[in-house]
């Protein structure tokens, strides 16, 4: 009886540990130490089946605007509020102070990311990945006529427009913008909208790559059919823009993107995708590491496009890497667009830039089987570590393996030699082999 009263109480309090958690901003426990980092007492924190989320810094304080060119200096040095939204210690997007005058965020405008809003005009956008609300404030800013924005964890959009709404400027009240809460693919598989501007940027979580896992997680955004879904969705001269990192020695994941973008446009009967596809970096100062934008479009990009992104990168200044004006020192994309055979882009390229498919995708896991522990394939700027979780992999298949032999196969050998085989045992056999 004492037993069950122990269990009984027991329980209780663990569950008024969890509800405390993830209900109460004041819990009875909380962490101090995260992933190695010390956190202090977060200005807000959410637990939930997707992700943990805190938001942490000091709203009034006015500094410099987050992006993805932190080294990048603005005209007239414009200063923000801003805080941070933190995703499992993993991830981070950012929440900007916003009081209705969006002229004070002109500085969107030299943003890498937003190259396709100076191509397209009066545009209905879509965002898939919405976070802080970053990207909606950048189309207000360019005055487009609407905005749709999807995020996936329904958290994080009640933090950016309930709980810091007075703080964002409660973006999700403004007659030309939708949130919704939805997975971005899907919500555009469904939808019934045509947009001018589909816009990714920099979406994914690197919560789990302590485990070695995060490489091999599925990202069904970064895939064939996923991109001929969103392509299908745009209006006939609608801009797809996909902003990842670029490695300058060996930018893998902007490699892949245009591949994926190259054989989705060829899989819509698109027989030139050269012409329908636009690469743009900027580099972080003197950093090996900056951000790249892919931009693909169903129809041919026109003169004035390629004028305007030339203007821009003569302004700004952006590098251009490839349009179908000219070409540019990076070969390999006019390889990758113009079909070259898998053998003569590995003998150019050490790693896999493969276009992921849905039944193979896996877009951050570009080592191929025999490279694991080719340590001079592992450097991938920002992804370095999602090169290196693929190594973590490959240690541990080889200690299950050797353990398997000790454990399993040694003893059947031995008592193959006693002549003490059980009868019938072939199929387990075979079925343990199988399961290795």
């Amino acid at each position: 009886i004492l037993f069950s009263w122990v269990s009984v109480v027991g329980l209780g309090l663990f569950v008024l540990v969890c509800v405390s958690a993830t209900r109460s901003q004041k819990p009875l426990l909380r962490f101090s130490k995260v992933k190695g980092y010390t956190e202090t007492t977060p200005l807000y924190e959410r637990w939930s089946a997707f992700a943990r989320i805190i938001v942490k810094g000091n709203p009034n304080v006015w500094r410099k605007p987050s992006g993805y060119n932190p080294r990048y200096e603005f005209p007239g040095d414009p200063k923000v509020q801003r805080v941070r939204l933190n995703i499992d210690a993993g991830a981070a997007t950012t929440l900007t102070g916003f009081d209705g005058d969006i002229k004070k965020h002109e500085y969107l405008k030299y943003s890498l990311e937003n190259l396709a809003h100076h191509m397209r005009k009066d545009a209905n956008v879509l965002i898939v990945g919405s976070g802080g609300g970053r990207d909606v404030l950048s189309a207000l800013a360019f005055e487009q006529k609407s905005i749709t924005a999807v995020e996936i964890n329904g958290d994080i959009t009640d933090a950016t427009n309930r709980v810091f709404g007075d703080f964002t400027g409660h973006l999700d009240q403004l007659p030309n913008v939708k949130f919704v809460t939805d997975d971005g693919r899907s919500y555009v598989a469904r939808s019934s909208e045509n947009y001018d501007i589909l816009q990714i940027t920099f979406i994914d979580t690197f919560a789990a790559t302590a485990a070695g896992a995060y490489t091999m997680t599925e990202n069904a955004l970064y895939t064939v059919e996923a991109w001929k879904t969103f392509l299908e969705h745009l209006t006939p001269d609608g801009i797809l823009s996909v902003t990842r990192f670029h490695y300058a020695p060996l930018p893998g994941e902007v490699f892949r993107l245009t591949a994926i973008a190259v054989k989705a446009l060829k899989e819509l009967g698109i027989k030139n995708p050269k012409d329908h596809i636009l690469l743009v970096r900027h580099m972080w100062g003197n950093s090996p590491v900056g951000a790249g934008v892919i931009l693909v479009s169903r129809t041919p990009f026109s003169s004035q496009d390629l004028d305007i992104v030339e203007a821009r990168a003569q302004a700004i200044p952006y590098e251009i890497t490839y349009t179908p004006r000219e070409e540019y020192p990076w070969q390999i994309f006019p390889m990758i667009m113009g079909g070259a055979k898998p053998s003569e882009i590995e003998a150019m390229v050490p790693i896999d830039i493969s276009a992921p498919t849905d039944d193979k995708p896996f877009f951050f896991n570009m080592l191929r089987l025999s490279d694991i522990f080719n340590k001079d394939l592992w450097q991938q700027g920002q992804s370095t570590f999602n090169m290196k979780a693929v190594v973590t992999l490959g240690i541990v298949f080889v200690i299950v393996t050797i353990l398997s032999l000790v454990g399993i196969f040694l003893p059947l050998v031995f008592a193959t030699q006693r002549k003490i085989w059980p009868e019938g045992s072939y199929p387990f056999l075979a079925f343990l082999l199988l399961s290795v």
